[in-house]
């Protein structure tokens, strides 16, 4: 499980990588949400901003801290140039299908992901 290989070394190197965004959401001194993204410019000329994972912690679910993580990144990729942002989440996974579309995407595709170990 890639959780379980989150370490401060890891997190280190990431942030230390210009492509990399990782917010942070705190409410009351706690850790209430994480959202973290990369950067990329396509060959086009084009660049995007890939959402690879929006959390919240339990303790702070319907709270709002989910919508302002994706509403500063929005910002953010605003000002890094992006012209669209992406992201995706599994299906069943209706908490999250509902932030989304209350976030008004332009798009909505069906899609499935394939993964290769290496």
């Amino acid at each position: 499980d890639i959780c379980e290989s989150f370490t401060l070394d890891s997190l280190s190197r990431f942030v230390a990588d210009s492509r990399n965004i990782y917010l942070v959401a705190h409410i009351g001194g706690e850790l209430a949400g994480t959202l973290h993204a990369i950067h990329y410019l396509h060959p086009s000329g084009h660049s995007y901003v890939y959402i690879d994972e929006v959390d919240t912690d339990e303790a702070f679910r319907r709270r709002g801290v989910a919508t302002r993580l994706m509403r500063e990144t929005t910002s953010i990729a605003r000002g890094l140039g992006a012209s669209e942002i992406w992201l995706g989440t599994d299906d069943g996974n209706d908490p999250a299908h509902g932030l989304y579309r209350k976030l008004r995407p332009s798009e909505m595709d069906p899609g499935v992901i394939y993964s290769y170990k290496l």
